[in-house]
């Protein structure tokens, strides 16, 4: 999907085929919703699920089915009167039982807007929706991140703010039961182990826990960290601009066995990086984008069917408005 474009220039989903076809689907604009942030998950029916950040009419935000053929339909409309959670910005993720997790940014028991904490909620295919958790602060705040499906069948993910006993910490990470119990494994603190961590956890196949920080120690230019299913974090990788500027969101493991991740910006033209991570630890920074092959990649990588990773950059490209890459 893209945040912006279509016929209403508040975002599209498409379609793009291995040869660079692309096909728009829908355009956003109205009761359909606006600005969808992240990408789409196929759900187990084959059917497309996803979030727009919000729509007309007091509605802050959206969960929708698509068909394949781009038949789009609305599940479910967030309100904060009703004590919902609202403005959902993180990909959507399937549990085994059908149901679809997903987080919101604000609302929730904390209130709307302001100080409030958002939520993780769940959702039935057919839209049956519950709020699941409410955050309070000392529990974590403000999710930038969606949730993945542990190998122990708990679901994992992380905050932006919040943590520790009095709620100021720079972020979490927390477990979440499918039955709603939440314990928080870990909380950031900027001078030690970076602040701001973003995108989705990855549990690669040695079981441990990796992302990224947008944030490094002392607010310097992010991390990536390694953390034990028991919550033990260690500091892999600190940014320092030449090999990359503010990673943000997930890392995806490879056929390879090594860890893939982008920065929007850094890098020898900053205008952001690839880079690769073994699971002992060694980096290497293997692409810079120069403008020409894009700049900014936001989106996070997908590994294809045929093993390779295709990605996305905001901006750049012969037209400026952002390439598609195949890596």
């Amino acid at each position: 999907s893209s945040m912006s474009g279509g016929s209403n220039n508040v975002g599209t989903i498409f379609r793009l085929t291995p040869g660079g076809g692309v096909t728009t689907l829908v355009s956003f604009g109205g009761t359909n919703g606006e600005y969808p942030e992240e990408g789409l998950i196929e759900g187990a029916d084959g059917n497309f699920y996803g979030t727009t950040y919000q729509c007309p009419g007091n509605v802050s935000g959206t969960i929708f089915q698509m068909t394949p053929s781009g038949f789009l339909t609305n599940l479910h409309r967030f309100s904060c009167t009703n004590g919902e959670g609202i403005g959902p910005i993180c990909r959507l993720t399937q549990i085994p039982n059908g149901e679809i997790y997903g987080t919101t940014f604000y609302g929730g028991a904390s209130g709307c807007y302001g100080d409030s904490a958002g939520t993780v909620f769940k959702i039935t295919t057919n839209g049956v929706f519950t709020t699941v958790v409410s955050f309070n602060r000392t529990n974590g705040a403000n999710p930038q991140c969606g949730l993945i499906l542990g190998a122990d069948g708990a679901l994992y993910g992380s905050t932006t703010g919040g943590g520790g006993p009095s709620g100021d910490a720079y972020g979490a990470i927390f477990r979440l039961t499918t039955n709603g119990v939440l314990t928080t494994l870990h909380t950031f603190d900027y001078a030690i182990d970076g602040s701001l961590p973003s995108g989705n956890l990855l549990q690669a196949s040695d079981g441990n826990f990796y992302g990224t920080t947008e944030y490094g120690i002392n607010s310097e230019f992010g991390t990536i960290f390694k953390m034990t299913p028991g919550g033990a974090l260690t500091t892999l990788v600190n940014f320092n601009g030449t090999n990359g500027d503010y990673p943000h969101g997930d890392l995806i493991q490879a056929g390879d066995g090594c860890i893939y991740g982008r920065t929007i910006a850094g890098g020898v033209y900053d205008d952001g990086t690839l880079f690769r991570l073994t699971t002992n630890g060694v980096f290497t920074t293997f692409q810079s984008f120069d403008g020409t092959n894009g700049a900014g990649v936001w989106a996070a990588l997908v590994l294809g069917r045929d093993g390779n990773l295709y990605g996305v950059t905001a901006i750049g490209g012969s037209g400026e408005g952002g390439v598609a890459f195949r890596l």
